[in-house]
């Protein structure tokens, strides 16, 4: 008997991790506008954030997402009475569907924020410290074997 091999599709790629950060932000905090030539994935584990985007401004709150396309210009702004806590992942991708997720908040469900935690979990595996601060070269853990 032949076996009959079924083709797939690369619907998303990704081919780079820029940065990986979780951040607690005070209520004061704020981001001037930027932009730079990749994805950037900015997800509110507590309380709540205004983002302005070219594609999108307002509220993101407790478990919801936004992705800010590659060569968008965005900021970021606490103006809420509490710390907020946001995990922002930069990474390179040529799949424009991508795109989709950056006209308005997505809210997660249970099982892709438990997704986002395990990317957070081998992120500090694969990546050295610190993950709190921006950081615009992030080393590789030379433990790890995974990246080359």
């Amino acid at each position: 008997m032949k076996y009959l091999t079924k083709k797939l599709c690369d619907t998303l790629k990704v081919s780079g991790i820029v940065n990986l950060h979780f951040f607690e932000f005070d209520k004061d905090f704020s981001t001037e506008g930027e932009r730079h030539p990749f994805y950037e994935l900015v997800y509110i584990n507590s309380g709540k954030m205004h983002v302005s985007s070219d594609d999108y401004t307002g509220y993101l709150n407790k478990h919801e997402m936004i992705i800010h396309r590659s060569g968008s210009e965005h900021s970021l702004r606490c103006d809420t009475d509490g710390a907020v806590s946001v995990i922002i992942i930069g990474f390179e991708s040529d799949s424009e569907i991508l795109d989709v997720f950056s006209s308005a908040p997505l809210e997660l469900s249970d099982n892709l924020i438990k997704t986002l935690a395990e990317i957070i979990k081998e992120g500090r595996n694969v990546f050295m410290p610190p993950f709190n601060i921006p950081v615009y070269d992030m080393k590789k853990n030379i433990n790890q074997k995974l990246i080359p």
